[in-house]
């Protein structure tokens, strides 16, 4: 009988042994991390499909039948100008941007009475995320640099960056345009931060 208990025991323990436990849960978690770089990129959307930033505005003949310079209407990036609006994309709060006019030159030489260079106004304006527009203005013969931080994100979408011109003038208004080409620049500049 001693036996016959022996075995007995001998058998729930190996069953005990060998059957699976009872089911329990477990769990893991799996982490995806990524990054973004602080940049900003022009996107090939926009009035200007093309992922440079610029154009070139060709005003033609500048001078009058009197050889001052021609009355030239303002110029915006609503008008009929297509190339006076870009698509900028920056991936930082505020983005930081610089814009520097220079006026319009020829190498000829200007005796008095006479001018080789012609000044304009430029705004350069933002649109920002939420609403809201912020300008930047240049004057080629006054503040030719201006900029600062951007008071929030540039909005998402068509255009959010566009030039406008204005106020072209010679050094005097009687002064008569010498021989040349000329040519002027407005720089903007974006940075991230």
């Amino acid at each position: 009988m001693k036996r016959t208990i022996a075995l007995a025991a001998l058998a729930t323990a190996l069953a005990t042994a060998t059957s699976p436990a009872a089911a329990q849960d477990v769990s893991g978690t799996v982490t995806i991390n990524g990054t973004v770089g602080e940049k900003c990129l022009v996107t090939d959307e926009g009035d200007n499909a093309d992922p440079d930033f610029g154009g070139i505005i060709d005003l033609m003949d500048l001078d009058d039948t009197d050889g001052t310079l021609r009355t030239i209407a303002d110029i915006s990036a609503s008008g009929d100008l297509g190339n006076l609006g870009f698509r900028v994309v920056c991936t930082t709060a505020n983005p930081v941007v610089q814009v520097t006019g220079t006026a319009m030159t020829t190498a000829g030489a200007a005796p008095t009475g006479y001018a080789n260079t012609v000044h304009f106004t430029a705004d350069a304006n933002f649109d920002i995320a939420g609403g809201g527009t912020d300008t930047f203005t240049v004057t080629t013969d006054g503040t030719d640099i201006d900029g600062g931080s951007l008071s929030g994100r540039l909005a998402t979408g068509l255009d959010n960056v566009t030039v406008d011109l204005s106020s072209f003038h010679t050094p005097d208004p009687a002064d008569v345009l010498v021989a040349g080409d000329y040519t002027g620049s407005v720089v903007i500049t974006i940075s991230p931060s």
